[in-house]
């Protein structure tokens, strides 16, 4: 099994068993700037800093690839609607030192099964960097003292599935030997 990456505890991975991966990925990253008027002349530019980076990107969730779309929806919209700040990984490393929110999602079926369940879905996704600073705790930034426990179950959560996914690729590591082998 390939692991591509993963966002909060949703593991981006290929293999024979299971496809869940992603496309149309795109960052994006600003400067702030003050321009400072000058009379009868050109303006002056000054770097202030830099905005919050944007990273989008489209996921297919397929019933047929092993991909349970209505529960990957459910955790992505948990996600959203709880404003939960995330790790997302391409590869084995952070995309940044910060973290990310999901400030957008757009579901698109395009095929159904029987009773209304989803088959086929594309889900686009709009995360933004939250800055993580160093010298202050959750805690003190959100104003509650349940916000440490919060995150710290969400990284509890987080390795958990890093876990599950080890297991998962050494179980295809087995099945693909085996099949070479008969």
């Amino acid at each position: 099994m390939a692991t591509v990456g993963s966002l909060g505890g949703i593991t981006f991975n290929v293999s024979s068993r299971r496809v869940l991966t992603f496309d149309n990925y795109s960052r994006q990253g600003n400067i702030k700037q003050a321009e400072h008027e000058i009379i009868a002349e050109k303006s002056n530019m000054e770097f202030t800093g830099l905005e919050p980076e944007e990273i989008t990107f489209d996921i297919q969730l397929f019933s047929q690839l092993n991909v349970k779309p209505e529960d990957k929806l459910e955790a992505l919209r948990n996600m959203r609607d709880t404003g939960q700040v995330v790790s997302f990984i391409l590869g084995s490393s952070p995309v940044s030192q910060n973290k990310w929110m999901i400030v957008g999602l757009s579901e698109k079926p395009s095929y159904w099964k029987q009773r209304g369940k989803m088959h086929v879905v594309t889900v686009s996704v709009m995360l933004k960097e939250y800055r993580v600073d160093a010298n202050t705790t959750s805690a003190s930034r959100s104003g509650t003292p349940w916000e440490n426990v919060l995150s710290q179950i969400s990284e509890a959560q987080d390795t958990v599935s890093a876990y599950k996914q080890k297991d998962l690729d050494v179980l295809d590591q087995i099945d693909d030997t085996m099949g070479g082998i008969l």
